[in-house]
């Protein structure tokens, strides 16, 4: 290997290592923005606080604020294209002779995967939606979004139509239990492990058992 080869490899080097501490700061400051959102809707309601004053907050600006959500409400519903993608990969990533109902365990447990360490922040966002009629039409629409991505997603195992948007609606059924069992519960379960409770325990009842 010459020396201009290896120049130019601590060159690519360097610049990966760049990028990535770009992307993890611009997380961070996600994240953070996304919490002090969460913090201040907690106390005054979700009318009651500005972008400016929740990117104040943690010493950042209005502007930096919009430049990772596009208004209010997306502080909040974030984490639905993440899902989306979640959902889609998940899908993608099964054998196509899998069966609906192991698919929708599957993605079940990657969307557990993905909340498990979000429970706190999840009770919040839980609590300031349900203080808001206009939060919880946008969380409606949200979830039927995700159970359409999900629908499209099954058909390409080669199920039918009807049969993908049955499963849908019923994966959203199961999560909508388990997430609420999981928000007000005491017990150390996590997350993943009530989906699939859930989910074994309704296929048992639909004689489908779940291997």
């Amino acid at each position: 290997m010459s020396v201009t080869d290896i120049k130019v490899l601590r060159y690519v080097s360097h610049c990966q290592v760049h990028y990535h501490c770009l992307v993890n700061r611009s997380e961070g400051k996600r994240e953070l923005l996304q919490e002090a959102a969460f913090e201040l809707y907690s106390k005054r309601g979700f009318d009651g606080a500005t972008a400016t004053e929740i990117a104040q907050s943690v010493g950042l600006t209005e502007r930096t604020f919009y430049r990772y959500f596009p208004d209010k409400r997306e502080s909040l519903f974030s984490d639905a294209d993440a899902l989306n993608g979640l959902i889609v990969s998940t899908i993608e990533s099964l054998s196509i002779k899998t069966s609906g109902f192991e698919a929708i365990q599957q993605v079940l447990i990657s969307v557990g995967n993905f909340l498990e360490d979000k429970k706190a922040i999840s009770r919040k966002r839980a609590k300031i939606i349900m203080g808001s009629q206009e939060l919880q039409e946008r969380e409606l629409q949200k979830m039927a979004h995700l159970v359409s991505t999900l629908s499209k997603s099954l058909c390409k195992l080669r199920l039918s139509e009807s049969t993908s948007k049955f499963l849908a609606e019923f994966t959203l059924l199961i999560f909508k239990l388990g997430y609420e069992e999981w928000l007000d519960g005491k017990k150390n379960d996590n997350l993943t492990k009530i989906l699939v409770d859930k989910l074994k325990v309704s296929s048992l009842m639909l004689n489908h058992p779940i291997p």
